[in-house]
């Protein structure tokens, strides 16, 4: 299945099909089990070009979730934007890259790098240059996100990436399989909103106990949690699993994957079960929704110059447990 459009990646019996021409969706991701060589179908997103937005799975950038306002706080400067989608309550969400299309920088049987369209490139000149690399193994997908800056830019610039995959597990309802997680804390968000709850300027945290039952199926526990990993008090890379305990295996989502280039972390990860239950959202990101207003800039990516670097990952990959 592969065209102008779309391009598939293979190893193996493994295969991930990417929609270029619509924000980079990863639209199918089918992963092959070492241990047992059984492929197990870890995104298979069949939403169309007119909602696409349901089926998840595309690039947050230069801010993740929503916004409280048409305005971003650049410190010495607010930047008046013209957001392409907007949630119901009107707040300007997931960035400007969801659907545009994208360039092949390039591709191999497994590998493909992109880059922006040259003809949509919003605000340019107050954020850096990216580049996504997706790298397909046959037990695992890893995503890399390259951020440079050149001369056009007016630095210092400020953002924020993620990811919104839609995940499953050879389309079996979420119900019942288990969610487990090393993240230690969750971010209270207003109920009406979503938007991060603030209290003297700053995040509200709880324990993420009052969430999760890790040894137990979701069944119908409602969740849209927004966690937070803090790096201060753990060794390991944060991690959401998502395990059919039938089978006994899973698929694991794990950022900030060690590599000589890394160092940018993804340590908020925003959880939601839409209403058919047939996946879950674990979309791992560089910050909390309307970074640009809390705490400006501590929960933003900073680049100082044209010739700073930013580099961030992530791995989606089968695990046996």
């Amino acid at each position: 299945m592969e065209s102008i459009d779309v391009v598939t990646l293979s190893k193996g019996n493994s295969m991930a099909v990417i929609d270029i021409q619509n924000g980079a969706k990863l639209k199918l991701l089918v992963l092959t089990d070492p241990k047992t060589k059984k492929t197990h179908t870890i995104v298979d997103d069949k939403t169309t070009t007119e909602n696409y937005r349901r089926g998840g799975s595309f690039f947050l950038y230069p801010w993740v979730g929503r916004l409280r306002s048409d305005e971003l706080d650049l410190k010495d400067k607010k930047l008046k934007i013209d957001p392409p989608i907007r949630d119901p309550n009107g707040y300007p969400i997931h960035g400007f890259y969801t659907k545009s299309r994208r360039k092949i920088i390039q591709k191999a049987e497994n590998i493909l790098e992109l880059a922006p369209a040259d003809d949509y490139k919003p605000y340019d000149e107050y954020f850096p240059n990216f580049v996504e690399k997706f790298i397909l193994e046959e037990d695992r997908l890893h995503i890399d996100n390259i951020f440079e800056g050149d001369k056009t830019k007016k630095y210092p610039l400020y953002f924020a990436y993620g990811y919104h995959p839609y995940f499953g597990f050879d389309g079996k309802k979420v119900n019942d399989l288990i969610l487990r997680t090393n993240l230690h804390q969750i971010v209270e968000l207003d109920s009406k909103t979503l938007l991060p709850k603030i209290e003297d300027g700053k995040l509200v945290l709880d324990k993420v106990e009052s969430i999760i039952n890790e040894k137990e199926p979701i069944k119908e526990a409602d969740l849209n949690h927004l966690f937070f990993f803090d790096e201060n008090k753990a060794k390991d890379e944060p991690w959401f699993q998502l395990i059919d305990p039938e089978e006994k295996v899973g698929v694991e989502i794990a950022s900030n994957i060690s590599n000589g280039r890394k160092n940018v972390d993804l340590v908020y990860w925003q959880i939601f079960t839409p209403p058919d239950r047939k996946t879950v959202a674990i979309e791992p990101m560089t910050s909390p929704a309307d970074s640009f207003n809390i705490e400006f800039p501590k929960h933003n990516v900073v680049m100082k110059d044209e010739d700073d670097f930013k580099e961030g990952n992530f791995e989606i990959r089968l695990i046996n447990v």
